[in-house]
């Protein structure tokens, strides 16, 4: 196994954790109220685009070439962070 095969298994597997935080999250707000639920909505709808746009640019990623997996290795590990940033948040 590669370097770049290594990379993108082991960001499959962040987004898999990802996903199942924001299960934990979406099972902690059905006992919010309305208005908490609302904003904590919001919240998970931007991590769910955040955590498609991931998967959309691993697949990418696992298409490229060698010369174009650094601009694709930025773009996702960019994608994670805004992942980690709107997770904390919530």
């Amino acid at each position: 196994m590669n370097n770049i095969e290594l990379y993108l298994q082991t960001k499959q597997a962040q987004l898999k954790e990802y996903e199942l935080k924001l299960k934990a999250l979406k099972e902690k707000i059905s006992s919010s109220n309305e208005e908490a639920k609302s904003e904590i909505d919001k919240r998970i709808q931007a991590v769910e685009m955040k955590i498609k746009d991931g998967k959309e640019k691993l697949d990418a990623a696992s298409k490229a070439s060698k010369d174009e997996i650094e601009s694709h290795k930025k773009a996702i590990d960019d994608v994670f962070m805004a992942i980690n940033t709107h997770l904390a948040m919530s």
